[in-house]
């Protein structure tokens, strides 16, 4: 018998498979300058809470949050602080970027990442 948790597993497939996740606008900024400075990086890794752009080589998780989605709701912002948490406890890095942060200074956050991801 499938229990709830492998039949939750299997429905978040399928339904990732018919509508596939795009990247958001902040994303594709981050995505853009990383590409146009020759640093190779993973969409959406499948580590816990699956992180936007991942470096898992250097185990580094980065997470670009929109400022509604992730700042209005409270049960967001609980569920960011947790996957943060286990990721820390299995050795990643969590770098979290917030949309406006985003949109008023893409290059600086590369700068940021680039550093952590060149030590």
């Amino acid at each position: 018998m499938v229990n709830i948790i492998q039949k939750k597993k299997i429905r978040n497939a399928r339904l990732y498979y018919i509508f596939p996740r795009k990247d958001t606008s902040i994303e594709r900024k981050v995505q853009n300058e990383l590409s146009n400075r020759e640093i190779g990086y993973y969409k959406h890794y499948p580590v816990i809470g699956q992180p936007d752009i991942a470096f898992p080589d250097r185990k580094i998780a980065v997470f670009c949050d929109g400022d509604y989605w992730h700042g209005k709701r409270r049960d967001v912002r609980e569920r960011d602080t947790r996957i943060n948490e286990k990721l820390r406890n299995e050795g990643w890095l969590v770098l979290r970027y917030w949309e406006h942060e985003i949109n008023t200074n893409t290059e600086a956050l590369v700068d940021e990442i680039e550093l952590e991801v060149v030590k």
